[in-house]
């Protein structure tokens, strides 16, 4: 195979000469057009042909050619697919070939610079003060060189990982597929098996149904029928069960089938290969005859349906026919018996009917034997075709066993070339490492002098931006100082108008608190509050000192006590003295407002336009009973402010009543 590969090498080289192309255009220039449109028409043939050649040996360039240029793929159909299983072997080698050495190159690259790290270390190291620029120079080649041992040290150890984990995959796959057969061989026994229960099950039924039609009808017909409905429904699902596990195992075939690949063109010589092939063949033709038996059961199944329906459909036709003929005979009942003439009637539709049998039967054994000898002759054809598919098999088997005899040849060759090729490599990367050490120390003397110049320039450079970052530092840490100072007095007060906003918190909590009733003073947490507050805020003590002291010694009730005391108390009373004005009237006077609380009803509810002020109102209007009802429904809806407005247009005998309560409110707003 490498001999072919040569010479198609050659055939290439010697496809396109220059000469050729130069006395094709020397000869086009002197004769006609015709010349010029022919060695055109030949020169793009020959390069079409040669890059269709090449592509054979390149898949990207095949690829590329089959994108941009039609048809080419039937082209490379033509080409033996020996040339498609040698290129992927030469590249593998010729890449292996590479590693080995540049390897080999770095490997012998190590030994000479170790070894000449030990005669450096051999000498003495004791010089005059003066050589400086030779000491930085023993110092920038040790460095030089321990860089360069540590690089192709890192270079080799991803090569050995990269092998290794290679190694570890392939015995990971191989493990893979030595289960997978192992799985295989398991379902394909559960397969048949199952696919032979399937058949048993067929046949029960068929059996069942065969034994149901032959007995007369009656309970002992019945029963049989039952076995048969449920022996059918036991078919249907041995069916599904078979059709199931089959699909299954042709799944664990066909990923099988994949992985069997992949081995192949990683190691053609596997074991598993020829393993996996065996099991696959003898897995199909278990599978093969077990549907072959399973289609038969079928086939007995539907026959005997078909027996049924036809069994049916006779006596269906009989009973029409009964019925015809005796009109006034009633099938299956046994009360009435027949007469002489309705018996010869029966009997001679029963002669007429036993021609017509006799006659269908004669014509249904001619055709039943056509359709033998059709059937005959189709299973002829079929027999050779299976003929024809083992020996398709056999030969493809033989067609396996030389191809695998031609690749373990064609990798002993391989071998031996590559032994061959290493050893050359070895001997040109001796020169070239030779070669490239003389250029290298060369290039290093020149490299130092130019180190120290530079050195020297970046040392003053660096120099300079180091105290100029120094100064900006200094910069930003005075200000960084700065805002510590400045975020030290707003957490101060920040803190302390939390402080501030706990105390209020706290005594507007106490103020609304449920307390039943009861008053407690506010002095504890006024001077909270005044605690919490520096006392040189002028504002929190003007607002402490605006808060009645009335509030301060005996406390305020809460909304909620002022709304039940409303209700509960006042409000009953302003209703009674609704009446009375501030002269305080007769007896009679007090008795007629007691009645009129009983028949006034308070106002459902107040216009949203006057309690927002948007509509201008005359109190005067009002009477005791409209102020009152206004002045319940804003305490129902907690707008304290507004019910106290309401309360002071009280007047007379319920301005009396309601003072307490007005100047309770009052406080109540005043302190918060």
């Amino acid at each position: 195979m490498w001999r072919s590969f040569r010479l198609s090498g050659l055939k290439l080289k010697t496809s396109f000469p220059g000469t050729e192309f130069q006395r094709l255009s020397s000869t086009s220039s002197r004769r006609g057009s015709g010349k010029v449109i022919v060695s055109l028409f030949a020169t793009t043939g020959l390069g079409l042909t040669g890059a269709i050649v090449y592509g054979k040996y390149d898949p990207k360039f095949k690829d590329l050619l089959q994108e941009n240029i039609p048809y080419v793929s039937y082209i490379y159909k033509w080409f033996p697919e020996e040339d498609q299983k040698s290129t992927s072997p030469r590249k593998e080698s010729a890449a292996e070939l590479k590693d080995v050495a540049v390897s080999d190159s770095l490997l012998k690259k190590k030994l000479d610079r170790e070894k000449a790290a030990a005669t450096e270390v051999k000498r003495p190291t004791v010089e005059p003060q003066t050589r400086k620029p030779g000491a930085i120079a023993q110092t920038s080649d040790d460095t030089k060189k321990d860089s360069t041992v540590k690089k192709s040290e890192i270079k080799l150890e991803p090569r050995v990982e990269l092998s290794e984990k290679a190694e570890h995959s392939d015995t990971f796959k191989e493990t893979a597929v030595s289960d997978m057969l192992k799985k295989l061989e398991k379902s394909s026994e559960e397969t048949v098996a199952i696919h032979m229960s399937a058949v048993k099950a067929i046949k029960n039924y068929t059996k069942k149904l065969y034994e149901a039609l032959d007995i007369p009808e009656g309970k002992d017909g019945d029963i049989v029928w039952k076995e048969a409905s449920s022996a059918g429904s036991e078919k249907a699902e041995a069916l599904k069960l078979a059709e199931r596990k089959a699909s299954d195992t042709k799944a664990i075939i066909e990923k099988l089938q994949v992985d069997l690949k992949n081995i192949a063109e990683k190691d053609a010589k596997s074991p598993l290969l020829k393993t996996g092939e065996v099991l696959i063949s003898e897995v199909k033709k278990r599978i093969q005859n077990a549907e072959a038996e399973l289609s038969s059961a079928e086939t007995e199944a539907r026959t005997a349906t078909e027996y049924q329906n036809l069994v049916n459909t006779s006596k269906e036709q009989f009973r029409k026919e009964l019925q015809i003929v005796l009109p006034n005979y009633i099938h299956g009942d046994k009360s009435k018996t027949m007469t002489e003439s309705d018996l010869n009637l029966l009997i001679a539709h029963a002669h007429r009917r036993i021609e017509q049998l006799q006659k269908q039967l004669a014509k249904q054994q001619v055709t039943e034997k056509f359709r033998v000898d059709e059937a005959v002759r189709q299973q002829k054809m079929q027999d050779e075709k299976v003929a024809e598919s083992k020996v398709e098999a056999e030969l493809e088997r033989r067609h396996l066993d030389l191809e695998t005899a031609i690749a373990n040849r064609v990798a002993a060759l391989k071998e031996n070339f590559e032994v061959e090729l290493r050893q050359q490599l070895r001997r040109q990367a001796a020169a070239h490492a030779d070669h490239i050490q003389e250029v290298l120390k060369v290039q290093e003397q020149e490299l130092e002098r130019k180190h120290c110049l530079e050195l020297e320039e970046k040392l003053l450079h660096q120099k300079g931006v180091f105290i100029s970052e120094v100064s900006g530092n200094m910069a930003r840490l005075k200000g960084i100082l700065t805002y510590l100072k400045a975020k030290g007095e707003f957490d101060k007060l920040s803190k302390s108008a939390q402080s501030l906003w706990l105390a209020c918190q706290a005594m507007s909590d106490k103020i609304e608190a449920d307390k039943s009733g009861e008053l407690y003073p506010l002095s504890k947490e006024i001077a909270a509050v005044k605690l919490s507050a520096s006392e040189d805020n002028e504002f929190i003590n003007s607002v402490l000192a605006s808060i009645p002291s009335k509030a301060v010694t005996r406390g305020v009730y809460t909304s909620e006590d002022l709304k039940q005391r409303f209700f509960q108390n006042v409000k009953p009373v302003c209703r009674k003295v609704a009446l009375i004005d501030e002269n305080n009237d007769s007896l009679y006077r007090y008795l007629l407002s007691y009645l009129q609380s009983f028949l006034t009803v308070d106002v459902a509810s107040i216009p949203k336009e006057e309690l927002s002020g948007k509509v201008a109102v005359d109190p005067s209007e009002w009477d005791t009973f409209d102020i009152l009802s206004r002045i319940s429904y804003c305490l129902k809806i907690n707008d304290m402010e507004q019910a106290l407005r309401y309360a002071n247009q009280l007047r007379g005998e319920p301005r009396v009543v309601a003072t307490d309560f007005i100047n309770e409110v009052r406080l109540l707003l005043e302190t918060r």
